[in-house]
C-alpha cells in the first residue's frame, strides 16, 4: 500500500477542512443566535462576533477553493457549491449581528449575485461528468437561493429606514386573544399584553413624532371600526358563544394599555390612585387604617397603631405593590424587548408572513426531494470520503430545518395564531416550547439582563476593578498598559476597567417604583416635591455642572458615592444597587457616550474630574484623600443608615430616567443588537407612560434648566431634582 504524498495529503485538506469548517460555523451561530444576548464574557462574545464576521470569509474561500478543483471522475466535490451558497444565507436565529447589518442590506443583494455565479460555474463546469447528480444539484440550489434571498429580506424589514419607514408595521397587525386584566397577572397574560402592545412599540422604537403617531392612531381606529363591524356580523351569523369567540385586534388601538400607576409610599403614609387599586379581598384587609377605614381615591390615610404594626403594614403593602404591580410591569417591558429583537435580527419576522412561509416550505422540500435523488445515485465510483462529507451536509442541513421549525413553533406569534384559529392541540404544544427551558421560560428574561460596570475610582487609585475577563490576561493587559502609559480612554483601558453585572430584582423595581413617583410629582399625586434632605447640599453645590458639563457632573456624583459607599464595609442591598447604578452610569459614559445628553466629549470630562480628584502628593494615603473628597463635596457631617442610601439610590435613578428621556431611539435600536441596556429598559417604560423628549411630558434635570420650546404643544415637565437653595430653606423657617 503506497503512502499518500504529502501535496496529495494537502490536497485533500483543502478540499475538505474549509467546506465542514463553513458548516460547524453555522451549526455555532444556529445555537449561539438563541442566547449571544445574555453573554457577558468579553472574550466569549468577541469569539461569536468573530465566527459571526468570518462564516461568510470561510464559505466564500471553501468556494473559491472548489472552483480550482480539478475534474476529477471519482470526486463529486463540485456537489458542495449550492451547501456553500445556503451557509452564505445565513442562519434563521442570528441574521444579522448589529444594525450596520441590517442598514447595509442593498450591499448583501449585490454580493447575492456574485456568490451565486461562483456556485452556479463551480457546479456546471463539472457536473458534465455526473449528470446523475445534476436534478439534486439544481434542486439544493432552489434551496440556497431561497436562503440567501430570505437573508437580504430579513435585513431589509430589519434596518432602520424600514421601521421610520413603517413598511413592517401591518405585521403587528393580526388577530391576538384576548387577554385578562386581572390583579394576578400571569405570564401567560404578560405575553399576550406585550403582544398586543407590539404595534405602540414600534411605533416607540421608530421614533415617530406626536402628529404623524396621532394621524396613525386615527387611520387604524376607522380600520379597527371597519374591522369590528365585519366581526359582530360574523359573530351573529355563526352564533359563537361569548366566552369561547376570540377577538380580532388592532395592537394600536391599545387594548392593554400602559398602566399609570399612581402609588407611593411615604414613611407614615400610604397613597394610592383612584384609577389602579388593588380590589382583592385579602389586600382589603392591608390597605385600611387601625379602626378599619379602607383607602378611598387620592386620600392619604395614616397609618395608625404602634410602631411595630405600622412598620408590619408598611412591609405587607410593599410586598402587594411588588406582586401585583412592579414584577408584572418589569416582566413586560422585558419581553416587549425580547420580542423587538427577534424582529429585528433574527429572520422571524418573515415567518409572520404568507410569504416567507411559503419560500420556508419550499426551501425544506427542495431539501428532502434533493436529499432523496442523492440517494438514488449509483455511488459506487465515488470516493467514500466524498459520500461521507456529501451526507453530513444533507443531514446536517435536515436537521438545522427541523431545529427552525421548532423555533417557528415556540415564537409567541404561532402561540397566538394557533390559539385564535382554534388549533388548541398545536397551541398548547407550542406554549409548552415557549414556556419551557429550551425557549423562554418566565424566570429567562428576554433581554441582556445585565449591567455594565467601569468605576473611575478604581481607575484613579489602582484598586482591582471589576472585570468579566480571565484575571491573569487582565494583569498582563495593565501592565502592557501601564508601560506605554495609556492613561486616557482607550479601547484598552475599557477592556480592563469595564465589567458586567446582573440586573437584579431590588434594582429594577427601584427603576419601576421611582419612575412612577416622578410621575405623580409631574401628574400632581404629590404636591411635594422630593425633599433631599442628606444630599441636597451637593447637589445644590454642583447643580450648575449638571446643566453645563453633565459627564463631569456625573464622575463627580461617583465619586462622591464611592467615597460615601466606602462607610458600609459589610452586605447590605442598598449599597449594592448605588453602586450598581453609580457604575453603570459610568459605564455608558465611557463605553456609549452617545446615549447621555453631553455636553462636552467624555474624554473632555473624564480629564476634567481627573484634575478634580487627582492626589497632589503621594504622601498622602487612600482614605486622607477620600476625607478630603468628602470634606470639598459634602457639607456637614453626613449621617448613616438607609436614609442616605436611598437618596443616593433615588439620585442614581432620576439621572438614569433624565439620561434615558433624552436618548434616541435609533440607539436604542442598535443596543438591543446585543440584549439591550437597562437605560433601553427605562426609556422604553417610559415612553409607554408619555414620557421622554418624543413624547409629551419631558424630564430637565433640574428646575433650574432651561425649557424645551415646544411650538405650543401641551408638553409638561418633571425635573429630576428640584433644587431647593439652602437660604430659601432658611427664610421659609424663619
Amino acid at each position: 500500500m503506497t503512502t499518500p504524498s504529502i501535496g496529495a495529503m494537502r490536497y485533500e485538506m483543502e478540499k475538505y477542512v474549509p467546506v465542514l469548517l463553513s458548516f460547524a460555523i453555522q451549526v455555532i451561530l444556529f445555537f449561539a443566535g438563541r442566547f449571544h444576548v445574555h453573554i457577558t464574557d468579553k472574550f466569549t462574545r468577541v469569539l461569536i462576533s468573530s465566527t459571526y464576521l468570518g462564516a461568510d470569509i470561510v464559505a466564500i474561500y471553501a468556494l473559491g477553493n472548489l472552483s480550482r478543483q480539478e475534474g476529477n471522475p471519482q470526486s463529486i466535490a463540485f456537489f458542495w457549491a449550492p451547501f456553500l451558497l445556503i451557509h452564505l444565507g445565513g442562519q434563521d436565529t442570528i441574521s444579522a449581528f448589529k444594525m450596520e447589518d441590517n442598514n447595509a442590506w442593498l450591499t448583501r443583494s449585490g454580493k447575492l449575485l456574485f456568490y451565486a455565479g461562483i456556485s452556479v460555474f463551480v457546479f456546471f463546469n463539472s457536473s458534465g461528468r455526473h449528470k446523475e447528480l445534476q436534478l439534486a444539484g439544481i434542486f439544493m440550489f432552489v434551496t440556497g437561493f431561497i436562503k440567501y434571498y430570505t437573508r437580504i429580506w430579513s435585513l431589509k424589514c430589519g434596518s432602520f429606514e424600514s421601521i421610520e419607514n413603517c413598511s413592517i408595521r401591518d405585521m403587528y397587525k393580526i388577530k391576538l386573544p384576548e387577554a385578562s386584566n386581572g390583579p394576578n397577572t400571569t405570564y401567560y397574560d404578560s405575553v399576550l399584553a406585550a403582544l398586543n402592545s407590539m404595534l405602540q412599540i414600534h411605533d416607540i422604537f421608530a421614533a415617530r413624532n406626536l402628529t404623524s403617531t396621532a394621524e396613525s392612531e386615527s387611520e387604524d381606529k376607522e380600520t379597527v371600526e371597519s374591522e369590528e363591524a365585519v366581526r359582530s356580523v360574523r359573530e351573529d351569523e355563526e352564533a359563537v358563544e361569548p366566552e369561547e369567540a376570540a377577538r380580532s385586534v388592532d395592537i394600536d388601538e391599545e387594548i392593554v394599555e400602559p398602566k399609570e400607576y399612581k402609588i407611593s409610599i411615604k414613611d407614615d403614609e400610604v397613597v394610592e390612585s383612584k384609577e389602579d387599586k388593588i380590589s382583592t379581598e385579602d389586600d382589603e384587609a392591608i390597605q385600611s387604617t387601625g379602626n378599619n377605614t379602607p383607602i378611598e381615591g387620592d386620600e392619604a390615610v395614616q397609618l395608625e397603631g404602634d410602631e411595630t404594626s405600622i412598620e408590619n403594614r408598611k412591609a405587607e403593602l410593599e410586598k402587594i405593590i411588588v406582586e401585583t404591580i412592579l414584577k408584572p410591569e418589569i416582566s413586560l417591558v422585558q419581553i416587549q424587548l425580547g420580542m423587538m429583537y427577534d424582529d429585528l435580527y433574527p429572520k422571524a419576522l418573515l415567518l409572520r408572513k404568507r410569504e416567507g412561509i411559503a419560500l420556508r416550505f419550499i426551501a425544506i422540500s427542495t431539501s428532502i426531494v434533493a436529499f432523496a435523488l442523492f440517494l438514488s445515485t449509483e455511488k459506487r465510483r465515488y470516493r467514500k470520503a466524498d459520500i461521507a462529507v456529501t451526507m453530513s451536509l444533507f443531514i446536517g442541513e435536515l436537521l438545522l430545518e427541523v431545529c427552525t421549525v421548532l423555533i417557528f413553533m415556540m415564537s409567541p406569534w404561532t402561540w397566538a395564531w394557533l390559539k385564535v384559529r382554534k388549533y388548541n392541540w398545536l397551541a398548547c404544544f407550542s406554549w409548552y416550547l415557549f414556556s419551557s427551558r429550551i425557549g423562554w421560560p418566565e424566570d429567562r428574561p428576554r433581554w441582556s439582563n445585565s449591567m455594565g460596570q467601569y468605576n473611575c475610582v478604581n481607575r484613579l487609585v489602582g484598586i482591582s476593578p471589576p472585570t468579566s475577563c480571565t484575571p491573569k490576561i487582565m494583569i498582563h493587559l495593565r501592565n502592557i498598559a501601564d508601560k506605554v502609559g495609556a492613561k486616557e480612554i482607550s479601547w484598552i483601558n475599557k477592556l480592563i476597567h469595564t465589567g458586567y453585572v446582573k440586573a437584579d430584582r431590588e434594582t429594577m423595581e427601584r427603576v419601576v417604583l421611582d419612575l412612577y413617583g416622578l410621575i405623580n410629582e409631574v401628574d400632581g399625586q404629590d404636591t411635594v416635591h422630593r425633599e433631599w434632605r442628606y444630599v441636597g447640599s451637593f447637589l445644590e453645590q454642583i447643580q450648575d455642572v449638571l446643566t453645563a458639563d453633565f459627564g463631569t457632573a456625573l464622575l463627580m456624583m461617583h465619586m462622591v458615592t464611592e467615597v460615601f459607599l466606602r462607610q458600609y464595609p459589610g452586605s447590605h442591598s442598598l449599597v449594592d444597587v448605588c453602586r450598581k447604578l453609580s457604575n453603570y452610569m459610568i459605564y455608558l459614559l465611557v463605553n456609549h457616550p452617545s446615549m447621555l445628553p453631553l455636553n462636552t466629549s467624555a474624554v473632555s470630562s473624564i480629564k476634567t474630574a481627573e484634575g478634580m480628584f487627582r492626589k497632589e502628593t503621594e504622601d498622602i494615603s487612600d482614605a486622607d484623600h477620600y476625607k478630603n473628597i468628602h470634606d470639598s463635596l459634602l457639607v456637614g457631617d453626613q449621617p448613616e443608615g438607609d436614609g442616605v442610601l436611598d437618596e443616593l439610590v433615588e439620585m442614581w435613578v432620576r439621572v438614569l430616567l433624565y439620561a434615558a428621556g433624552k436618548s434616541r431611539a435609533e440607539l436604542h435600536v442598535e443596543q438591543l443588537a446585543s440584549g439591550g441596556e437597562l437605560i433601553t429598559f427605562a426609556w422604553l417604560l417610559m415612553a409607554q407612560n408619555d414620557y421622554g423628549d418624543s413624547r409629551m411630558k419631558r424630564i430637565q434635570i433640574t428646575n433650574f434648566s432651561p425649557h424645551d420650546d415646544c411650538y405650543d404643544l401641551p408638553v409638561k415637565e418633571a425635573h429630576a431634582f428640584h433644587i431647593v437653595h439652602r437660604s430659601e430653606v432658611d427664610i421659609q423657617r424663619d
